[in-house]
Formats: structure tokens, C-alpha cells, sequence
């Protein structure tokens, strides 16, 4: 997990760092496209991840799952990396 976590890490700042950024992230875990937007000099992820964590503090808005499609899982930003 930590493995998979620096990936990320790593794609995210290398999308931060190029010249010509990418417009999109996929994730491996589920191979999902994620858009990726840029605002000023800054380069994120335009969604929450959708990926269901297999533990940590997470929960669907308003405990409906029908606002998964469209809010993905929501976090506490204490997700365990190992």
C-alpha cells in the first residue's frame, strides 16, 4: 500500500512538474480515469477518488449510497498507507 500510495504521490507531482500537463489520472487499484484540472500553477485531481478503502474513516454523503456515482467515498484524511 505504501507502494501504491508513492505512485501516486509520484504522478500527481510529475503532472505538477511538466511542461505539458495531462488532463487525466487513472487509477490501477480499479483502472478508473480520473479528469485532472489545473488553477493557476496548481495541478489536482478534479473528483475524489471512488476506490472503497479496505479499512480507515471513510463514509458516503448524506449515508445514501446512490451519491457514490456522484461523490465518490468521502475521507478524514486518516486512511491507513500500510
Amino acid at each position: 500500500m505504501k507502494a501504491l500510495f508513492f505512485l501516486l504521490l509520484t504522478a500527481v507531482t510529475i503532472f505538477s512538474c511538466s511542461e505539458k500537463l495531462a488532463i487525466e489520472f487513472k487509477d490501477v487499484r480499479d483502472g478508473k480515469v480520473y479528469p485532472v484540472v489545473t488553477i493557476g500553477q496548481q495541478t489536482m485531481m478534479a473528483e475524489n477518488f471512488a476506490h472503497k478503502p479496505d479499512s480507515g474513516n471513510f463514509w458516503v454523503y448524506d449515508n445514501n449510497p446512490d451519491n457514490i456515482k456522484k461523490y465518490s467515498y468521502l475521507y478524514d484524511g486518516k486512511l491507513p498507507i500500510a
